[in-house]
């Protein structure tokens, strides 16, 4: 079946944004509410006109004597003094529970009108005939059911955030995390790794985020501060702007520093002068002195990278610190959210998360921005 081009809370918009008719028109205004098409002279009568609509829908559409029209729909009464009939649009009930209709000729003639569905019977003695689910034999789809409000990751509240920026803004595609449970996270900080640029086809700005991971103190260990670093260098088609946000990149003064490097583990060792973990473009560069890899995973979370789960030993106190490494993007699969991605990220229970490419992702819905 046909499907008019417009759903039934257009068709409402539609008629409430229309205030004159040319006279005697209701099934045309209705039908172009509608977009419609004319169903002529149906019943061959010399007259096309809203009586021929009504008798036009399919039956399997038609809601006879039903007095609780639906928002969007075609509503329908028969007679009058040339038999014509009459056509409206259904509004739904109003706060008081009453169903409204938006009608030609309602205000006066020639003027368009919202009123109560009984108003037609009172004012003109036409006999309601019911409503339908189509207009001109053209089924009126449903409305879509409106996007659901973004709603925090269940775990994501477990955490303290740090994510500058507004949604979509350069800055706020990185983020840092450190689990409550483990510490806090202050001394935040966001740094121009490099600027926005042509090069590569366009290259907007890349910022680094810094912090400072306090792991709380307990009866087995002391606290310990562990400085960490974010970052996600522009790609390799913009080799100017990656080099010189590497560079800046290295001079960032932190124990760890995680992302989406766009370089190869060869090339992130010899800039950063350290220790390198991870997999593919991600990773994790470590302080050569007082800490000891345990653990490298590579985890599939859905992205287009595999996200990296690397869990350390502090050598003077063996404290293990769980870091997760993940870039939340998926071109493969565009319909796949950030927040998707990283719900998959947050259980694998790590204690410090370095992120990028977080589209959809708000830390302030969960926690707070610094």
């Amino acid at each position: 079946m046909q499907t008019t081009p417009f759903n039934r809370e257009q068709v409402a918009q539609r008629a409430l944004a229309s205030t004159t008719n040319v006279p005697n028109t209701c099934q045309l205004w209705s039908r172009e509410k509608a977009g419609a098409p004319s169903v002529g002279d149906f019943d061959g009568d010399r007259a096309a006109d809203a009586e021929d609509g009504w008798k036009q829908e399919p039956a399997k559409y038609k809601h006879p004597g039903d007095r609780r029209p639906p928002r969007g729909t075609s509503v329908y009464w028969t007679g009058g003094s040339n038999d014509n009939g009459h056509a409206a649009v259904s509004l739904g009930p109003n706060s008081a529970g009453v169903y409204m209709i938006r009608s030609t000729d309602a205000g006066g003639k020639g003027r368009v009108a919202t009123v109560p569905l009984s108003w037609v019977e009172q004012n003109w003695g036409l006999t309601y005939a019911g409503w339908s689910e189509t207009k001109s034999g053209w089924y009126i789809p449903l409305a879509p059911k409106p996007a659901p409000k973004p709603k925090p990751l269940p775990a994501a509240t477990d955490f303290h955030w740090f994510q500058p920026g507004k949604t979509g803004s350069p800055e706020s595609g990185l983020v840092l995390g450190v689990r409550k449970s483990f510490g806090t996270l202050d001394q935040t900080l966001m740094l121009v790794g490099s600027q926005a640029t042509s090069e590569g086809g366009g290259i907007r700005m890349r910022p680094i985020l810094r912090g400072n991971a306090k792991a709380k103190k307990t009866a087995t260990f002391p606290l310990v501060d562990i400085s960490v670093a974010a970052g996600h260098p522009p790609p390799p088609r913009a080799p100017k702007a990656r080099g010189k946000y590497l560079k800046k990149f290295a001079k960032v003064p932190a124990n760890f520093k995680g992302g989406d490097w766009n370089v190869t583990k060869r090339v992130a060792a010899r800039v950063s002068g350290r220790q390198v973990v991870g997999h593919g473009v991600l990773w994790l560069t470590i302080q050569r002195r007082g800490w000891k890899v345990l653990t490298n995973r590579a985890v599939n979370v859905g992205g287009d990278h595999k996200a990296v789960l690397v869990r350390v030993k502090q050598k003077r106190t063996g404290r293990v610190v769980r870091f997760l490494v993940i870039n939340a993007m998926s071109v493969s699969a565009p319909k796949t959210k950030s927040s998707a991605i990283f719900a998959r990220g947050l259980e694998l229970n790590p204690h410090i998360i370095m992120g990028s490419e977080c589209a959809d992702f708000r830390a302030a819905t969960v926690d707070r921005t610094n």
